[in-house]
């Protein structure tokens, strides 16, 4: 498993570059990322089937495409899945190319989340946690939703900053791509047009309120009519999901921490975060009789819970911004090493 953490320590080395050129020159500094983006970009398309566990789907999915165009439309496909295959595919019909184009997408969508949300600040160090936590489940695995869940955080920044016209266009092919990811916008504008769920007293109870509201999400669930979701309530589906995770109770301490210390201090686009974070906090406790839905809806915010990590650094003072910093990097280690679990050894097709 060690060229896995070889990617990790890439990145790692190459924002700080990054981070350090920047002060003396842009050009560089973007130099830095473009080959830093191509090089984790390159790394998941080359790589030979059988090293994550949806490859072979894909390929499936990719014979179905070539041969029967209108039957792939006809089977829910993802719309913009299959024509984004499908153009690329005239260039060659080999996966390889596809799977380069859609990771170099959601890398760079990643970092535009990376730089947007803190204004320029901290890009470096959250993109590390970004790559940490979804680069081998996005980028190898899951790659429909990893670009659909890039596009849709970063619409959510850029409404937040009032660009509305561009994230409607973000939040649309993101829909396109992945269906899940219509949860966020309806998020949003909940956020937008409800002002009690920016409360601090409503952040306080919501992830608390997911502990007794387990049986409740299963009864709803199980009386929506629509198969994408039903099917999750049916009893080979109830597979549940552990509350005492590391990360679970990372999330919930820093949560709550940041309620507490610093929350009255934040502007409203950090406030946001917050939110999406106590969502993402009351879904997982919510649906955890479900690890399929509780897991997705924690991947579908996973950007914004990343961005909570950053946030108590706005505010730590002295040498403690430097241990906090220390401490983030280590999270970024620890997470890594939970997705390489899901891996097969690294393999490329090039050498086959």
């Amino acid at each position: 498993m060690t060229p896995y953490y070889t990617f990790l320590f890439l990145t790692l080395f190459l924002v700080t570059l990054s981070s350090v050129m920047k002060k003396q020159s842009k050009a560089l500094s973007d130099l830095a990322w473009l080959f830093l983006l191509c090089s984790l970009a390159v790394i998941a398309a080359i790589r030979a089937p059988g090293v994550d566990r949806d490859y072979y789907n894909y390929l499936s999915w990719f014979g179905l495409i070539n041969s029967s165009f209108t039957d792939a439309i006809a089977e829910n496909k993802d719309l913009g899945f299959v024509y984004l295959y499908k153009i690329i595919s005239f260039l060659t019909p080999e996966p390889w190319l596809f799977f380069f184009v859609i990771s170099l997408l959601a890398l760079q969508f990643k970092r535009k989340f990376a730089v947007t949300i803190f204004n320029g600040r901290f890009v470096g160090m959250l993109f590390l946690l970004i790559i940490a936590r979804f680069y081998l489940l996005h980028e190898f695995t899951q790659i429909r939703a990893g670009l659909a869940i890039a596009l849709s955080s970063y619409a959510v920044v850029i409404n937040l900053n009032n660009k509305n016209k561009h994230s409607h266009i973000y939040f649309l092919m993101a829909i396109l791509m992945h269906l899940s990811t219509i949860l966020i916008p309806a998020l949003l504008m909940a956020y937008k047009i409800f002002p009690f769920v920016r409360k601090r007293y409503f952040l306080l109870l919501l992830p608390l309120l997911g502990f007794c509201s387990a049986g409740v999400s299963i009864l709803i669930l199980r009386n929506i009519e629509m198969h994408r979701l039903l099917i999750y309530a049916d009893a080979d589906q109830l597979q549940g999901v552990s509350l005492l995770s590391f990360y679970y109770i990372v999330r919930f301490a820093v949560y709550y921490f940041i309620l507490i210390r610093v929350y009255d201090y934040l502007e409203p686009s950090k406030k946001a975060i917050v939110y999406f974070s106590a969502v993402s906090l009351f879904s997982n406790a919510a649906f955890s009789w479900s690890s399929v839905i509780s897991l997705r809806i924690v991947e579908l915010l996973g950007m914004f819970d990343l961005a909570m990590f950053i946030l108590p650094v706005l505010y730590v003072k002295n040498n403690s911004v430097w241990i906090y910093k220390l401490l983030v990097v280590i999270l970024a280690v620890i997470l890594f090493t939970s997705t390489v679990k899901i891996m097969n050894p690294y393999e490329t097709f090039l050498f086959n």
